[in-house]
């Protein structure tokens, strides 16, 4: 497999609103993107997950949690699949 077909994914911790538009970037670029709330204020990150939500919805993507600071960003090309319980 070459650089250019393997699949990328991006983690990327939000510290201010202005990351939004950051991060919307990478799904636009159909790139999953994990972020990561530990390290914002609880009032902004409710701001940016308000916003990520009408990107992934406008972008026919999704916004999943996967525990209670980490969410992912998933473009319409992207599954995600849980495993272990």
């Amino acid at each position: 497999m070459t650089e250019s077909t393997k699949s990328k994914m991006t983690i990327f911790e939000a510290r201010e609103y202005d990351d939004c538009t950051k991060i919307v970037d990478f799904m636009k670029d159909h790139t999953p993107v994990v972020v990561n709330f530990e390290n914002i204020e609880e009032e902004t990150a409710i701001k940016v997950l308000d916003f990520l939500s009408g990107a992934a919805f406008a972008l026919h993507g999704r916004l999943e949690e996967v525990t209670q600071n980490i969410y992912v960003l998933l473009p319409e090309n992207v599954e995600l699949k849980r495993g272990g319980k």
